[in-house]
């Protein structure tokens, strides 16, 4: 969760407007002083036992701090913990654990989706979606701990704006795992819009679900061109119904579900969407 502590009278608010893309929300994470800070913190879940896991975020750092992203971990899984840092002023990012540090060739001000791999003790991170890293490192540092934070600081100042993040426990989303980055995250290059016309989808749509394999909660994304009775259902690998998703009658849009299997087991499923004479099917892997 996001978490404020001791907001001073100059506190800029959390969740902020995008400045270029109309209806777009920013988190924007700071911490001036060592009063108070806005920052995003998250426990590991507890049942997991594994020790490699990828973030992926879009961040950018805003002017006049000394630091933009700061992405910590403690993972005591393998036993390591590492702060990935980046320095406005020398346009340095530093793998502090690993005492590894780099100068890219882009500014730390512009938007970028860093993809951080963490393997037990050992971390590269991808710029861009560029194949190669930018940089990578190995970890002396031990850690019992249970947690990641993004924007507090070390030192010095953090200020910066996330866009979004994704923390992939499963390997889906790895350098090289074959997931892409889900398209609807992506919002660069916004395009001009006829109200009337763009917003409905042509036709029906079922979307692979992401992640994929997941666990325990993976999203379904599918599209209605028309007023439709729509049915999505969900089978195990023998062809036995195990749950309706969606049963009722949708106006034309985009749709997006959130399937939390948390009570069934590991194993491949299907699920089949139908909507007037549009029928499809996917398979989707859930790993425990």
């Amino acid at each position: 969760e996001p978490s404020e502590d001791s907001p001073g009278p100059d506190m800029v608010e959390l969740i902020v407007n995008d400045p270029d893309i109309s209806g777009n929300k920013l988190f924007q994470y700071e911490q001036p002083t060592s009063a108070y800070k806005r920052m995003y913190k998250a426990l590991f879940n507890e049942y997991w036992k594994g020790t490699d896991f990828t973030l992926i975020v879009r961040t950018k750092t805003l002017p006049d701090y000394d630091q933009g992203m700061t992405f910590q971990w403690r993972h005591g899984n393998a036993n390591a913990r590492d702060d990935l840092r980046f320095y406005l002023s020398t346009g340095r990012m530093w793998l502090e654990y690993s005492t590894a540090d780099v100068y890219p060739d882009f500014s730390f001000l512009d938007w970028h989706t860093y993809r951080i791999a963490v393997y037990g003790d050992s971390a590269a991170v991808f710029v861009d979606e560029e194949l190669e890293p930018v940089i990578t490192g190995v970890t002396s540092s031990t850690t019992s701990d249970h947690y990641f934070k993004f924007g507090d600081r070390g030192s010095g100042t953090v200020g910066g704006l996330l866009d979004w993040l994704i923390l992939d426990i499963s390997g889906a989303y790895a350098p090289g795992g074959g997931v892409p980055i889900p398209e609807g995250l992506f919002v660069d290059e916004p395009e001009a819009i006829d109200d009337d016309l763009a917003v409905l989808p042509k036709k029906f749509s079922l979307s692979q679900n992401y992640p994929n394999p997941f666990n325990p909660t993976t999203v379904i994304q599918y599209e209605v061109p028309r007023p439709s009775e729509v049915i999505i259902k969900l089978y195990d690998i023998l062809g036995r119904e195990v749950m309706t998703m969606v049963n009722k009658e949708q106006a034309a849009g985009r749709y997006s579900l959130t399937l939390d299997a948390n009570r069934l087991a590991s194993g491949i499923y299907f699920y089949t969407m139908q909507a007037d004479n549009f029928m499809q099917t996917k398979k989707m892997i859930l790993l425990k």
